[in-house]
């Protein structure tokens, strides 16, 4: 296969004609877009061309429907089905946004919901959709039912022009556009503050509207930034993983949303930068970023972990308490600590707990809401070393080994509760701090990806100059040419073909018994007057 060097400004220009984008500046002045100067390159950059065809066919083409399972036509485009206008309204913070300072060297029209929006239209020539941008640059989850002024006093850099009054709140804004469908990019600079809470109540105040939309998610790629924080970032991708794939089910019930749908930018980050497609996952690795162990308090202050998908269930997580026989953990006595499988809301959900006795022994256990249906495995008092406990759940059926033997093995139904996933220390906080890293946590398998698709880096994807450099970007989270070519190359990938209904079919409920009518571009039978 021929390679050419990623570091050079001329193969992220090549890769963005390639892919359908060209947001390329340089030192001194932009690159102009490039079209019928194509076959007057020179013959250095027409190798260089060929070298990005074969990666790219080589690469892309594989992963054709590359988020089928996420964003899905006949669903969550199925609003947009119906004849005349159909909004579409674009929620998020900067990288939304893409105007100002945001675009970093970029060329405002290659962001996100510019790029978006274009393949849209070109994917239903004729459909006459309204693309509307409410995206407020430093915005947050929680900033969505904020008041103009709340979300000033926060921080955030200013409102744009059509926040007319600083009094409205955010949502009303949105509400008021009335979407046929509406596209969520929020916490893809900032993930800390992306509280499960503050995305469930976005699709909370979404379903309390007259005309609820679909909606579907942008997943942030993580960007260059603190270990600590760079786990916030994979929870976040996860949990939106996992919301969409279940479609709200065993979540919190927004009845009215139609349905929520992805589009899975993190996902492609790490196929590019890591070499593996989380295709069949709702959750890759995570090791522990809480390195002083657990001390009382819930770790969901670190990183959300755990975080299955109702939709098949399936993940295995792998805990590594070192050193277990210095007396740390065996001087708890009757302590718990708690490993969750589902939900652990005030005693919701199902969970796996380990009990810790006096006599340095743990026994492992599985239960839901209430401790009457507990099933209790073998007790197992470990030599001095670590203890690695191991807990799995395939097809309802609950393993758990310590120190590599089975301990427990039991069935227990899925879920069915909202959560708020961590690994939590029941009782008092240990009389020391012994160090518990979490060795592996997956979820499905993973697709080595590696040699099929042009690899970059973390730095080539966000640039090299955190002043808008030779290749754009902030060094840190607002992409560079290399990386919204990539993003362009998922867009062009993804299938935004709308149903169509035809003109014939209502509407509205024609009221006669057995006759199909177009509700939100879903086919339905009327059951008459």
């Amino acid at each position: 296969m021929a390679t050419v060097d990623i570091s050079d400004p001329a193969y992220a220009t090549l890769l963005g004609q390639k892919l359908g984008a060209l947001p390329f500046t340089a030192a001194g002045g932009a690159i102009p877009r490039l079209g019928a100067e194509w076959l007057a390159l020179t013959e250095a950059h027409a190798a260089a061309i060929a070298a990005v065809t074969e990666l790219v066919e080589a690469g892309v083409k594989p992963l054709a429907g590359f988020s089928r399972r996420d964003l899905v036509p006949s669903l969550h485009l199925a609003s947009l089905a119906g004849t005349g206008s159909r909004k579409i309204v674009y929620v998020g913070e900067s990288q939304m946004s893409g105007t100002g300072s945001s675009t970093n060297g970029v060329d405002a029209s290659q962001m996100f919901q510019p790029q978006l929006s274009d393949a849209i239209d070109e994917a239903n020539p004729g459909r006459g959709f309204d693309h509307i941008n409410r995206s407020i640059g430093g915005a947050l989850w929680d900033s969505f039912l904020k008041t103009g002024t709340q979300i000033l006093a926060a921080g955030t850099f200013a409102l744009p022009s059509w926040f007319a009054t600083a009094g409205n709140t955010w949502a009303s804004y949105i509400e008021a556009d009335e979407p046929d469908l509406l596209v969520i990019g929020l916490g893809l600079s900032n993930p800390v503050y992306s509280q499960i809470d503050d995305i469930t109540a976005v699709l909370t105040e979404v379903s309390s509207w007259p005309k609820p939309s679909p909606v579907v998610f942008v997943t942030p790629a993580p960007p260059i930034t603190s270990a600590s924080a760079y786990e916030y970032f994979k929870g976040m991708i996860a949990y939106l993983r996992t919301l969409c794939r279940s479609n709200g089910n065993g979540f919190t019930a927004w009845p009215n949303i139609p349905h929520i749908g992805l589009i899975d930018v993190g996902r492609w980050f790490h196929a590019l930068t890591r070499g593996k497609d989380l295709a069949l996952q709702s959750y890759l690795e995570v090791y522990g970023p809480n390195s002083a162990g657990p001390t009382g308090i819930e770790m969901a202050d670190d990183a959300p972990y755990l975080l299955p998908s109702p939709e098949d269930g399936d993940f295995m997580e792998e805990l590594t308490f070192d050193d277990a026989g210095n007396g740390a953990l065996y001087a708890l006595g009757a302590r718990e600590i708690v490993a969750l499988i589902g939900g652990y809301v005030q005693g919701e959900g199902n969970y796996v707990r380990i009990e810790l006795s006096d006599d340095g022994g743990w026994t492992p256990a599985a239960q839901s809401n209430t401790s009457s249906d507990r099933v209790t495995g073998t007790k197992v008092v470990p030599a001095a070393g670590d203890v690695v406990l191991r807990i799995a759940c395939r097809n309802e059926n609950v393993r758990v080994d310590i120190n590599g033997e089975t301990k427990l093995k039991t069935k227990k139904a899925r879920y069915a509760s909202s959560f708020e996933p961590y690994v939590k220390v029941v009782g008092t906080t240990f009389s020391s701090t012994p160090t518990m890293s979490v060795d592996l946590f997956y979820q499905g398998v993973a697709r080595d990806v590696s040699a099929a698709l042009p690899g970059v880096t973390e730095a080539q994807w966000y640039g090299e100059d955190a002043e808008d450099g030779p290749t754009g970007g902030n060094a840190f989270s607002h992409p560079s040419s290399v990386g919204v070519a990539c993003i362009a190359g998922l867009i062009d990938m993804l299938d935004l073909t709308a149903p169509v209904i035809p003109r014939d079919i209502p509407t509205s409920d024609p009221g006669v018994a057995g006759q199909i009518w177009a509700d939100s571009g879903v086919l339905t039978v009327s059951a008459g007057a």
